[in-house]
Order: structure tokens, then sequence, then C-alpha cells
């Protein structure tokens, strides 16, 4: 891949990609990086038919795994014994997902709301485990290099540091959190409480670069970017070398 330098590219305008005085608090935040649990994407998903092991048991399960099967899953299995460990009802389906855990960027949160603001009987008691603070998040994932081939490869590379794509933003290497240019990829966001099987890092994004970010959201919401994004995006495309374009 050509040096960054060798083109005009979001680099140009940016003072900085990242926010080296900002530390972490107590509380995860927006803009900060943070190593989460991410089910991997498949075409079709995997479904585990499951069956009790006893019938008198309610904590083991014999599992046959297969492809999805839209004939017969979520279509009602009144005839399964329950199994309390899982708590499946008739309509629902075990779904089976390998999760790798990823660099993630916070890009979002939602306070939650607080239960006890509701009136005490049922509204009270359904809020207590339903509105929690939840965290927005885009995973991170590696370019191209020498030693490993991805996705994303030089041409896709270019075209995402001159903001062709709105599903997608560049994020540069650092010398330790992030170890190989990667990609935040807005397409696959996730949410997620980060209560379980998460690491903060002590790391953040720049403002300016969640500025950009910003208006890439607000164009896969189906909104106008700020118009300084799109002069910007018209100038970075306008330069793109032809051997990316």
């Amino acid at each position: 891949m050509e040096d960054k330098d060798e083109f005009a590219d979001i680099f140009s305008f940016l003072e900085a990609m990242y926010d080296s005085n900002r530390t972490a608090e107590e509380r995860p935040g927006v803009g900060q990086f943070v190593w989460v649990p991410v089910p991997e994407r498949d075409g079709k998903p995997w479904v585990a038919d499951v069956v009790r092991s006893a019938p008198t048991s309610h904590d083991s399960a014999e599992l046959t795994i297969r492809r999805y099967d839209s004939q017969q899953d979520f279509q009602g299995k009144g005839s399964r014994l329950p199994i309390h460990a899982l708590n499946l009802t008739d309509n629902h389906e075990l779904m089976i997902s390998r999760a790798k855990k990823r660099l993630c960027l916070i890009v979002g949160q939602t306070e939650g709301a607080d239960p006890y603001s509701l009136p005490e009987g049922p509204q009270r008691n359904k809020a207590l485990n339903a509105f929690h603070r939840h965290y927005i998040l885009a995973p991170l994932y590696s370019v191209s290099s020498p030693a490993k081939a991805t996705s994303f490869g030089s041409v896709m590379s270019a075209r995402i540091r001159c903001l062709m794509y709105p599903e997608f933003f560049w994020l540069p290497k650092t010398p330790s959190i992030i170890r190989e240019n990667s990609v935040a990829r807005l397409d696959h966001l996730l949410t997620d409480p980060l209560i379980h099987g998460v690491s903060p890092e002590n790391h953040f994004i720049s403002d300016e670069a969640r500025g950009f970010i910003a208006d890439q959201l607000r164009i896969l919401c189906g909104d106008e970017p700020s118009t300084e994004y799109l002069e910007l995006q018209e100038v970075l495309l306008d330069d793109l070398p032809d051997v990316f374009k």
C-alpha cells in the first residue's frame, strides 16, 4: 500500500486522531476503546436443537448443531421438555455463534432509566432488569499487511482514508493498543452493557475524529452530514489517485 503521505487523505485534515490528554474514568465513555467479546457474523446462522439429557434434569441437555431452517425454527416446539437452565419457551431457539474478543470503539451510550422513578408495582418490577446503561460499539478490523491479507486491501484502505464509505472509519496503528492499521466498522455496530468479559483501555479517539464519525452516522441514518464534511469528502475523492478509484 502506498504511504499515507503520497496523497491527501483524512490525516491531512486532522490535527490528531487520538486524544493523549484524556484518561479513563470509573465508567467507560464515548470515544474510548474497549475489548469486548464480539460474535462472528455468518451468512446463515447456526441453531442448536436442545433435548434434555434425562427427563428429570433441568441443567443438562444434548445438542444437535445445524444450520438455521426457516421451515422449522421459531415455529413453536410444544413437544420440547422445558430446560430451566436455558429458559427456552416454545418459540425460542438456541443460536450458536463463535465470538472473538475484539477492540471496539465506543461511539455512543444510553444512560438507561431509573426503575425507582416508576410507580411501585408491575411497572417498576418489570423495569428493574429492562433499562440498564448500554454502549454502542464499533468493532475494529485490521487492514491488510505484508504478513496478513484481510478484506481491507490497499484499494479499500485508500478509499476509506478518503471518506468514500460512510460505514468505515480508518484508525491508524498505535505503539501498543491498536497493533495494526484498522477500520472501525460502523456497519457492524453492536450494543453491550460492558459488564462481563470486557477490558477498557486508557486510549481515546480525539474529539475532532469523533466529529467525522458523527457525520458518517448521520449519513447511515439517512440524514445529511455537515457541510464541512461534504466539502472535505469532495476534495479527498477528487484527489484520490486513479489506481484507487
